[in-house]
C-alpha cells in the first residue's frame, strides 16, 4: 500500500513538473512577445496567474481524489491482508493436515509392509512345519514299512523253522518207526514162519517121539525142557514185541503233542498276525488323520493366500491357481480402500476385474459425478465400480474386454489392447486403442474424451450428452456407444438406452459388461 501512495505521489509530482515547465515555456513566449509589444505584458500576466489558478485548483482537486483513491485502496488492502491472512492460516492448517495426512499414510504403510512381512513369515514357518510333518510321516512311514518287514521275515523264519522240523520229524522219528516196524514184523514174520515149521518139525518129532515115548522117556524130557526153552525164548520175544508197541505208542503220543504245539504256534502266529493288522489298521487311521491334518492346512493356507491384499483379478489368479473357472465377488485394494469387485476367472484364461456389470435394471445408473466417482451397485449383479478405482488399475497399460448380450440370446465382444483412464483433474480423460473382437468398434471414437455424467458437463456437444442419453459416459458429440444408459427390459430402440452401435445401432441391450486385466 505504501509503495501505491508513492507511486501516486510521484505521478503528482510529475504532472505538476509538466505543468511548470508548461508554464516556463508559456513565460519565455511572453518574454518574447513583451519585447515586441509592451501593452501587452499585462494582459499575458494576468492570462498566466489565472491559468496558474486553474492548474492549481484541477491539481487539488487531482490531489484530492488520488488521496481518496488511495484511501479506499488502503481499505481494500487492508480487507485483502485480511483475506490473505485468513487463505495463509487456511493454507497452513491444510498443510499441517496434509503432513499428518503423510504421516498416517507412511504408518500406514509401514503397518502393511509389517503385515506383509509377518504374512510372509507366517508363510515360511507354515512352509516348514508342513515339511517337517511330511519328512516325519515318511520317516514314520519308512520305520513302520521297515517294522512289518522284519515281523514279516521273522514269521517267515519261523514258519521255516517249523516246516523244517516237522520235516525232519517226519524223516527222521515218523520214518525211522516205520523202518522199525517194518523191521520187526518181517522178523516177527520170519520168526512165526519158523515157529510154524519148528512147530511142525516139533509135533511131527513129537508125534515120532511120542511113538518112541515109551521107548525113550529121557528123549521126551529132553524135547518136553527143549520146548519148554523155546516157549521161554516167544514169550521173551512176545514181550519185546509188546515194548516195542509201547515205544511206538509213546512215539504216537509224542507226535500228537508235537502236532499240538504246533497248533498252538500257528494259534500265536494267528494272534500276532491279528495283532499286526489292528496296529497297522491304526497307523493307516493315524496317516488319514495326518492327511486330514494336511488337507486343513492346505485350506487354510488357500483361505490365507486369498485374504492376502491384492490389487486385481490377475493377481488373486497367480497367486491362487485353485480358483481358475471359480467366477465371483472377491475382494481387492484399490490403493488404500479395500473393495468387492467380481472376477471372471474363466473367459480366456481368466484374471478379468469387472468394472461395470449389467444384467436388469433393478440398478438406477443415471447417476451423479459422485456417484461415478466412487462407485455403486452389488458386484453379483449390476454395478459401476467407480471411477477413480478404475484410474487406480489402469495406472498401468491394461487390456479392456466389453461382452454384449442381445435379448434374442446372441453374444459379441469387444477387445482393446490399450485403456487407461486419467485421475479426477483431468475429468478420467479416456484412452483406449486397438480393437479387435466380433462386436465392432463403437469405443474408438470416444479417444481422449472427458467423463460426462447429468451434473457434470464435459463433452464437446452444445448440450449436455448425459442428459440426452440418459446415462454418464466418455461422450463427444455424443457418441456410438451408451453402455450405462436407461435399462429398457426389451429390444426397443433408442439412443438413451444401453447400445452398441456398430453392432445393433441403438437397439437396447439385455447384457453389457467391461472387464479389464493387465496387458501380458
Amino acid at each position: 500500500m505504501q509503495l501505491f501512495l508513492v507511486t501516486c505521489l510521484i505521478c503528482v509530482s510529475g504532472v505538476i513538473r509538466v505543468q511548470s515547465h508548461q508554464e516556463m515555456k508559456s513565460d519565455n513566449k511572453s518574454d518574447v512577445s513583451s519585447l515586441t509589444s509592451s501593452s501587452k505584458i499585462s494582459n499575458v500576466l494576468r492570462d498566466l496567474l489565472n491559468q496558474e489558478s486553474l492548474v492549481r485548483f484541477s491539481m487539488t482537486q487531482r490531489i484530492q481524489s488520488l488521496v481518496m483513491d488511495a484511501l479506499d485502496n488502503k481499505n481494500n488492502s487492508l480487507i485483502l491482508k485480511r483475506k490473505l491472512r485468513d487463505i495463509t492460516t487456511e493454507l497452513q492448517s491444510i498443510e499441517k493436515k496434509d503432513g499428518v495426512m503423510k504421516e498416517e499414510n507412511t504408518l500406514l504403510k509401514q503397518e502393511l509392509n509389517t503385515v506383509k512381512e509377518t504374512i510372509s513369515s507366517d508363510k515360511n514357518l507354515i512352509k516348514q512345519e508342513l515339511n517337517t510333518v511330511k519328512e516325519a510321516i515318511r520317516s514314520d512311514r519308512n520305520l513302520i514299512k521297515q517294522e512289518l518287514d522284519t515281523v514279516k521275515e521273522a514269521i517267515r523264519a519261523d514258519k521255516n523253522l517249523i516246516m523244517e522240523q516237522i520235516q525232519s520229524l517226519n524223516k527222521t522219528g515218523i520214518s525211522v518207526l516205520t523202518e522199525k516196524m517194518e523191521d520187526e514184523n518181517s522178523k516177527f514174520r520170519q520168526e512165526f514162519r519158523i515157529l510154524k515149521e519148528t512147530n511142525q518139525r516139533e509135533n511131527s518129532k513129537l508125534r515120532q517121539e511120542l511113538r518112541i515115548l515109551n521107548e525113550t522117556n529121557q528123549k521126551s524130557r529132553k524135547e518136553i525142557s527143549n520146548l519148554n526153552e523155546t516157549n521161554q525164548r516167544i514169550d521173551e520175544e512176545n514181550s519185546n514185541l509188546r515194548d516195542e508197541l509201547n515205544n511206538l505208542k509213546d512215539m504216537s503220543s509224542y507226535n500228537k503233542r508235537n502236532i499240538q504245539n504246533l497248533n498252538n504256534t500257528n494259534e500265536t502266529i494267528r494272534k500276532y498276525n491279528d495283532d499286526f493288522r489292528l496296529q497297522f489298521q491304526m497307523i493307516n487311521d493315524s496317516l488319514q488323520k495326518y492327511d486330514l491334518q494336511l488337507l486343513n492346512i492346505s485350506t487354510q493356507l488357500s483361505s490365507v493366500r486369498l485374504n492376502l491384499p491384492h490389487e486385481s483379478c490377475m493377481e488373486i489368479l497367480q497367486n491362487n491357481p485353485d480358483v481358475k473357472g471359480k467366477d465371483g465377488v472377491y475382494w481387492i485394494f484399490d490403493g488404500d480402500k479395500k473393495r468387492k469387485v467380481y472376477c471372471d476367472m474363466t473367459t480366456d484364461g481368466g484374471g478379468w476385474t469387472v468394472i461395470q456389470k449389467r444384467q436388469d435394471g433393478s440398478t438406477d445408473f443415471y447417476k451423479t459425478w459422485a456417484d461415478y466417482k466412487k462407485g455403486f451397485g452389488d458386484p453379483s449383479k449390476n454395478y459401476w465400480i467407480g471411477n477413480d478405482a478404475i484410474h487406480y488399475l489402469t495406472k498401468t497399460n491394461q487390456e479392456l474386454r466389453v461382452e454384449l448380450l442381445s435379448f434374442s440370446g446372441e453374444k459379441a465382444y469387444a477387445l482393446y489392447s490399450t485403456f487407461q483412464v486419467g485421475n479426477e483433474n483431468s475429468k478420467y480423460r479416456l484412452t483406449v486403442s486397438g480393437y479387435s473382437g466380433t462386436a465392432g468398434d463403437s469405443l474408438g471414437y470416444h479417444n481422449g474424451r472427458h467423463f460426462t455424467t447429468h451434473d457434470e458437463d464435459n463433452d464437446i456437444y452444445s448440450n449436455n450428452c448425459a442428459v440426452r442419453h440418459h446415462g454418464a459416459w466418455w461422450y463427444s458429440q455424443c457418441g456410438y456407444s451408451n453402455l450405462n444408459g436407461l435399462y429398457a427390459g426389451s429390444a426397443v430402440s433408442g439412443n438413451k438406452y444401453p447400445f452398441w452401435w456398430y453392432w445393433k445401432s441403438t437397439t437396447a441391450l439385455k447384457g453389457t459388461s467391461m472387464l479389464i486385466r493387465p496387458k501380458n
